[in-house]
């Protein structure tokens, strides 16, 4: 009976007795279960385009009604994939055609027909000065070759002044109706800051509709550590320029005890190593000391090791510590960590050409200098401590100077140790940014005799930050997610070239976001130039020059890629088929892949106006403005727009 029970709640009682509706001893038995038919597979397909251009991403999708238990893609180029949802790109123009076959758990297959038309991108439009003209081409360009809006898509316009006087500009668009947004996108090109700001007009439709849309601070939309940062990258690059002009002085080493606290053995470090770090972060006379235990050791193709110090009074759990170790050792260590793949994109943190520098640490035959990233219990950015950090101080030896005695002479990058438990991935991107300042300080300072100023050192970072997002931590990204994000909804009255502490919590997210522009534009190669390709042996290569000479040979300049990535992001650009040259699509070069973002998402989010706030329009600033009505009967109008001197305006319909 026991087996019987057993047989009952298993629902096998039926195949071990073997019983039918015929079975002895009077009456039937239970009718057997009835298996329902697999249903009939059915393929329907959605696909994002009909028409797309080369290198550009497209989905593929089955679409509702579609019946299967699984989903088989096959190009006419020979390519296959499987899955309700593919997405791939064509690297040559033609017409392809495709098949999805769906296939039911039976075997039985059915199968649907597509076509796509891919198409070399056009070239972009010529561009005048003082006209207002189309600034989009090609497949997905909502301009007619009339210059009126197309209708649907994505419309772009511009109009630069470049006189020395300002101007007012009308603008007329026809095929606009309700269901389109418009965003006049304000950049400014200026080397000064205009007394007047830019206006966006008056209507001249009498069915004005406009609504002023309620807009709130986004919490948390700046990084507390950002105004520190800057400050501290500023005194830094103050100490830069003065030690190379202290380099022509002799060389004279200042005597430091031998029995002195500052000295240390130079054995190597194993795992289980004490060691205490010095914080030079508010004065290098002043030192914080944090007695650190190292926890994690990794190797790298380039022969150095890595290793992961803990402060000893770090407050986290075991599990906080063990999962935060683990994940950053394995997204920064290994062929394919962050720290092979950045040192191979930009060049070697240390190396042979400081022998000749004995005030610094130096690489011995067989004994590279080890790479220390230590977590330290520090105050928290909101409690006026920093993130993370690195300083290029602790790079020389003690003994040359009296200010040096609390170099840690090590080729050290800090992190505060509780904002690592909290948010791991955050600060692992965090180390990719503090590698960049430590490569930079040996390929562009030691090896090349210059330096960045402030801006483009940190946007150069945030490009690195960018760039193995998905190769460290894929589906995070903290340049798309956080600094993007919050310039879409907090820009307004900063100067990107103007980068200070005060500014900072704003000038982050916008050189975040002209990073994320310019790696999707260009590629890793923009980056690794910024380090080798300008201004060799110039104590001070202005930063614009730099960059506008490597821009200059891809036909563009950074004026003009500023005011792109502006009307990417405040016109709201879709992260598939966007106008070529603008938004933030997935890319791909070679094997690394760039995350897209889609910034039409974020409409109810972004601030409809950005310019009544304004007493001046600031160089490298953005400012925006939102219409909501303005049109009657398809058409769209706007008198007497101002534009200071150096001011581009830009239209995006939507």
């Amino acid at each position: 009976m026991n087996t019987i029970n057993r047989l009952a709640r298993a629902g096998l009682l039926a195949a071990a007795l073997g019983l039918s509706a015929c079975g002895g001893g009077g009456g039937s038995g239970p009718a057997a279960p009835v298996v329902p038919p697999e249903p009939a597979p059915v393929a329907l397909i959605q696909q994002s385009a009909t028409r797309a251009e080369t290198q550009e991403f497209l989905s593929f999708n089955t679409a509702p009604g579609s019946v299967g238990t699984s989903f088989r893609w096959e190009f006419s180029d020979g390519q296959t994939a499987t899955g309700a949802q593919v997405e791939r790109r064509f690297e040559a123009p033609g017409s392809y055609t495709f098949t999805l076959v769906a296939r039911n758990g039976t075997g039985l297959e059915a199968r649907s027909n597509g076509s796509v038309l891919i198409e070399t991108p056009a070239a972009a439009p010529a561009r005048a000065d003082n006209q207002l003209q189309a600034a989009c081409s090609g497949t997905h360009c909502g301009v007619t070759l009339g210059g009126q809006y197309a209708g649907s898509g994505v419309g772009v316009w511009r109009y630069r002044n470049a006189a020395v006087t300002p101007q007012s500009v009308d603008v007329e668009l026809s095929g606009v109706t309700d269901a389109q947004r418009v965003s006049l996108v304000f950049s400014s090109a200026a080397k000064a800051a205009a007394a007047e700001p830019p206006s966006a007009g008056a209507s001249a439709v009498q069915a004005e509709r406009l609504q002023a849309q309620a807009w709130q601070e986004s919490p948390g939309h700046a990084e507390p550590a950002d105004p520190q940062h800057a400050r501290f990258m500023r005194r830094s690059r103050q100490e830069l320029e003065a030690e190379r002009q202290l380099e022509a002085a002799s060389w004279r080493p200042y005597a430091v005890p031998e029995s002195g606290p500052q000295r240390r053995a130079r054995a190597a470090a194993v795992v289980g190593s004490s060691r205490v770090w010095n914080d030079l972060y508010d004065d290098v006379l002043k030192p914080v000391p944090y007695p650190s235990t190292l926890k994690q050791e990794c190797s790298t193709p380039q022969g150095r090791r890595i290793l992961f110090w803990l402060d000893d009074k770090h407050g986290g759990s075991d599990t906080q510590v063990s999962n935060t170790l683990a994940l950053m050792k394995q997204g920064f260590c290994g062929d394919q960590g962050g720290y092979a793949r950045l040192v191979a994109l930009l060049g070697d943190v240390w190396g042979g050409v400081v022998a000749a520098r004995p005030w610094l640490i130096q690489d011995r035959p067989g004994e590279l200098q080890d790479v220390h990233i230590a977590l330290l219990n520090a105050p928290k950015p909101e409690k006026g401590g920093w993130a993370g950090y690195y300083y290029p101080f602790n790079n020389s030896v003690r003994e040359r100077s009296s200010r040096h005695v609390n170099s840690n002479e090590a080729l050290v990058f800090f992190v505060q140790a509780q904002g690592a438990f909290a948010d791991p991935y955050f600060y692992l991107s965090t180390l990719v940014h503090e590698l960049t300042h430590m490569v930079n300080y040996y390929q562009r300072f030691q090896v090349r005799g210059t330096g960045h100023d402030d801006w483009l050192e940190e946007t150069s970072a945030m490009m690195s930050e960018d760039l193995l997002a998905e190769a460290i931590s894929p589906g995070q990204n903290k340049i798309l997610d956080s600094r993007l994000s919050s310039y879409a909804r907090s820009a307004a009255d900063l100067s990107l070239p103007a980068w200070s502490d005060e500014s900072a919590s704003l000038n982050y997210p916008a050189g975040g976001s002209l990073a994320a522009f310019l790696n999707r534009r260009h590629g890793p190669t923009l980056a690794q130039q910024l380090v080798t390709g300008c201004g060799e042996g110039v104590q001070r290569f202005d930063s614009l020059a730099c960059i506008n000479s490597l821009l200059a040979s891809r036909g563009t300049q950074l004026d003009d890629e500023w005011e792109r990535m502006g009307a990417s992001v405040f016109g709201g650009m879709p992260a598939r088929h966007a106008p070529q040259s603008y938004g933030f699509p997935k890319r791909q070069f070679g094997e690394q892949i760039l995350r897209g973002k889609d910034l039409a998402s974020m409409d109810d989010q972004i601030r409809t106006d950005t310019l009544s706030a304004l007493t001046q329009f600031k160089p490298g600033s953005h400012a925006h403005w939102v219409d909501t009505g303005s049109r009657s009967q398809g058409r769209w109008v706007r008198k007497g727009i101002k534009l200071p001197p150096g001011t581009t305006l830009t239209v995006v319909v939507r």
